[in-house]
């Protein structure tokens, strides 16, 4: 998306989060890498929306480790979802934080509006 796309979003009320700069597996990176790609992310999603209150990540790939929840918070994410192959999401209501909520892939969004889901 280009900064103008993801302000229109922003502007018409659609939260938008980060999946990384450069949509790399944060918990195979060093820590200094980690740290650089999500805070060059929030970085350009500061200069176009106003949401830096409101810090959400999807983590590529799945991966995130202890060191980059650490990372996340220290940054002030809210919310981050974790894609770990189940085909539902569950939530958890008595987590003490969100940053590890499950999340269904989208390239399973269509098979699952059609009913085709085992």
């Amino acid at each position: 998306m280009s900064p103008d796309d993801v302000s229109y979003l922003s502007e018409n009320g659609i939260e938008s989060g980060t999946h990384g700069l450069s949509h790399e597996s944060l918990a195979n990176l060093p820590v200094k890498d980690q740290v650089n790609e999500l805070t060059k992310s929030f970085q350009f999603l500061d200069t176009v929306t106003d949401l830096r209150t409101n810090r959400l990540i999807a983590y590529p790939f799945g991966s995130d480790s202890e060191k980059t929840l650490e990372i996340a918070r220290s940054l002030g994410v809210k919310i981050g979802v974790v894609y770990r192959g189940a085909k539902l999401a569950e939530l958890s209501n008595d987590a003490l934080e969100h940053l590890e909520l499950d999340r269904i892939d989208i390239m399973f969004f269509d098979k699952f509006m059609k009913g085709e889901f085992d």
